[in-house]
């Protein structure tokens, strides 16, 4: 089957097939058209094609720089006299972008701390939260550590953070690694949730939280009780007589 679809493969799609350029773009890029539609209303001066096609590229290799020790100019000038090029990243100030992957993976065992791979995606959440020197950070989730190495080069050695994770493995990976790059973390291992003081914290939290959201919808709802059942229907006919009638019936399923 495989050899005949490679001996008479069938003409790519074209935008003549299809009801509208959202429909195309969704087959084209093999993304779900209520996707491309969200994309299209959030980012109406972008070219839509250029941005699905972007979602289908592989992943660009990248490093993150130990900026508690080197500049990301230096740990590029570095890569540069091994003949590996890298741009700094637009979006992260410790990320580098590089076009050798198998580099990265060859040299960051020696790198000793000054740099670690991460994604530029992965390392844009640090960036955004920017923490500040003399900040208490609680990492949940932690993992081997490469966020935990990012707050910690910009917590500039004033400040303390609190790595959670259920993988004691990965706990002493990041352990080690934090010693390295010049730092110390208190690492909490859960082995046992249920019963835990752990479970106890999350879930009274979690419980008031919800309470203070249920109040306050009892109120939300009082003041808009009259026009929001009139508000529905009306929605709802104009789903049925539109395209959304699927989107609508999907709701309803996944809602049963």
């Amino acid at each position: 089957m495989l050899r005949s679809f490679l001996r008479n493969r069938p003409a790519e799609p074209a935008p003549s097939d299809f009801d509208g350029e959202d429909d195309y773009l969704g087959v084209r890029y093999s993304l779900p058209n209520w996707i491309v539609r969200s994309w299209r209303a959030a980012f109406p001066t972008l070219d839509l094609e250029a941005l699905c096609a972007a979602v289908n590229d592989p992943v660009q290799a990248a490093a993150s720089v130990n900026l508690a020790e080197r500049t990301r100019e230096s740990v590029a000038e570095s890569f540069a006299a091994e003949g590996v090029a890298s741009r700094p990243s637009a979006l992260v100030a410790d990320s580098l972008l590089v076009d050798d992957a198998s580099y990265l993976r060859g040299h960051e065992a020696n790198a000793d701390g000054a740099w670690w791979i991460q994604s530029e995606s992965a390392a844009t959440p640090v960036a955004v939260l920017a923490p500040q020197p003399g900040e208490t950070i609680l990492d949940l989730c932690s993992g081997r550590g490469n966020k935990t190495l990012q707050i910690l080069a910009r917590l500039g050695g004033d400040g303390t953070i609190t790595c959670v994770d259920k993988d004691a493995r990965k706990g002493a990976m990041l352990q080690e690694r934090v010693a390295s790059a010049g730092g110390a973390v208190a690492y909490e291992t859960i082995r046992s949730y249920d019963g835990s003081r752990v479970q106890t914290i999350f879930e009274t939290i979690t419980f008031v939280v919800a309470a203070t959201v249920l109040t306050y919808m009892t109120f939300w709802m009082r003041n808009h009780a009259r026009s929001l059942s009139k508000e529905l229907r009306a929605h709802v006919d104009a789903a049925l007589d539109g395209r959304a009638r699927w989107g609508l019936g999907l709701l309803a399923f996944q809602a049963v």
